[in-house]
């Protein structure tokens, strides 16, 4: 049980220094008037503040963060710290794709989720997470062989021909000996492990 007296001038609480779980609130005026008797409390309203996310949950995969949904979330604040960047955004679903100006190298994100205001409070931002956006392969063409360098980090490797994806696991050539004669435009991703 608490009580808090939050001064004649304001009107409202902030819970965001409560502790995750269910709360039963009453409120009553009291009075600081010789003469005058304090208020009745108001009907009891219960309320739930929301755990923040558990970094257990989180993933990047396909350039997209994910985690473990909660269906009293209205929606879910991210911060993404890129260096010295940092990146607000929200998402109704428990997805996120990661910006497409995203280079190659650590950054960090927390996620809290948004409640309802009435029966489902905010959470608090979850631990900060880690991941790693991986570096492009470069690669050349000699002699009809496609060779590119080993990516720190990386579990495999997709060859993109004329937007047809191959993926190669980790192999890091491929030999253009059996294709006809023409054009072709060719990229090669590396893949991440998909945990971070």
């Amino acid at each position: 049980t608490y009580s808090l007296n939050t001064g004649s001038n304001q009107n409202y609480f902030e819970f965001g220094e409560m502790f995750k779980g269910d709360y039963v609130i009453k409120v009553a005026s009291v009075s600081d008037a010789e003469n005058t008797a304090d208020s009745d409390f108001t009907a009891e309203l219960a309320v739930t503040k929301l755990s923040a996310p558990s970094i257990s949950t989180f993933a990047v995969t396909e350039n997209k963060l994910t985690w473990q949904a909660d269906s009293h979330a209205s929606r879910y604040d991210i911060i993404l710290t890129i260096g010295e960047n940092i990146v607000t955004d929200s998402v109704v679903t428990n997805e996120y794709t990661l910006p497409a100006s995203l280079s190659a190298g650590e950054f960090s994100y927390q996620i809290k989720l948004i409640g309802d205001n009435t029966k489902y409070l905010t959470s608090d931002y979850s631990e900060i997470a880690y991941a790693e956006k991986l570096a492009s392969p470069e690669f050349s063409l000699v002699k009809g062989e496609l060779n590119w360098s080993s990516v720190a980090n990386a579990s495999g490797y997709i060859l993109n021909i004329n937007g047809t994806e191959i993926d190669l696991k980790k192999q890091t050539s491929y030999s253009f000996a059996d294709y006809a004669s023409g054009n072709y435009n060719v990229r090669v991703k590396a893949l991440g492990g998909n945990a971070n």
